[in-house]
């Protein structure tokens, strides 16, 4: 009787900018050779460093159909199937979520007015950097990413905790976002308690909250931002006492091409 076997295989891949790359697989069961291949197009506006993405891929090789499978469409950062990137000398997990690729780590790329808690860069290395709205902005872009809309924000958080807890952002927090997305949850997307910093130049709440950007204005002041309280064991979602001059986390994502 045919048999299912799996195979995982890992592949790194160095791009420099505008670079187009397809890949052929070839797997070998029981004496027979399929042939399986996969067409990527990836073209990157970064025009000072390398980006490298590793892949690993999972196919599913079933000899009574003959179809192979790809595990790229698991919940979760931490699975196989997550891709890591180098940006500027820092790894960063990626997941493909709803046509974006996601960072699933604070970014640490220095850009001006962006910070380390207490200006120590041990807490760059661990939590990222702290941005204004602007900054934040930019140092996405800088990596050739974007800052995410406050729509895919709610989108990722419908994706890992569903719509109910979207509709408690607005209303009293959600305690199921927060433990699916805080670290240590069980989407992997691990958000960090990094605290914040002031227009005024003071740091607040290292280990009991953290605020990342959304993209997506309020007024000339305040933009939409999503909130993790250590304290409380929610993920909110404001405008409110959060200027754009202050100091957050982000996030980049990119279009998936």
């Amino acid at each position: 009787m045919p048999t299912t076997s799996r195979l995982l295989i890992s592949f790194a891949f160095t791009l420099l900018p505008g670079l187009a790359f397809s890949q052929s697989f070839n797997f070998l069961e029981d004496d027979n050779v399929h042939f399986y291949q996969r067409s990527i197009q990836q073209e990157f506006t970064l025009n000072s460093e390398d980006i490298t993405i590793e892949q690993s891929y999972n196919p599913l090789l079933n000899s009574d159909d003959g179809d192979y499978y790809n595990n790229l469409s698991t919940k979760d950062f931490n699975r196989p199937g997550a891709r890591t990137i180098t940006l500027a000398g820092a790894a960063y997990p990626v997941k493909y979520i709803g046509g974006l690729n996601w960072m699933g780590k604070n970014l640490n790329h220095k850009v001006d007015d962006s910070w380390c808690f207490d200006d120590d860069p041990k807490n760059c290395q661990k939590y990222g950097r702290l941005y204004t709205w602007e900054a934040a902005k930019e140092a996405c872009a800088s990596v050739g990413w974007r800052l995410p809309t406050d729509q895919e924000w709610r989108d990722l958080v419908e994706y890992f905790a569903g719509a109910d807890a979207v509709a408690e952002l607005d209303e009293y927090g959600s305690k199921v976002a927060y433990e699916a997305m805080i670290v240590g949850g069980s989407s992997g997307f691990s958000a960090q308690l990094g605290g914040y910093r002031w227009a005024n130049g003071w740091f607040r709440g290292l280990g009991e909250s953290g605020v990342y950007w959304s993209a997506t204005e309020y007024d000339d002041r305040d933009a939409w931002y999503y909130g993790f309280s250590g304290d409380y064991g929610e993920m909110d979602r404001d405008y409110r006492g959060a200027w754009k001059s202050y100091g957050h986390s982000c996030r980049c994502v990119k279009d998936a091409q």
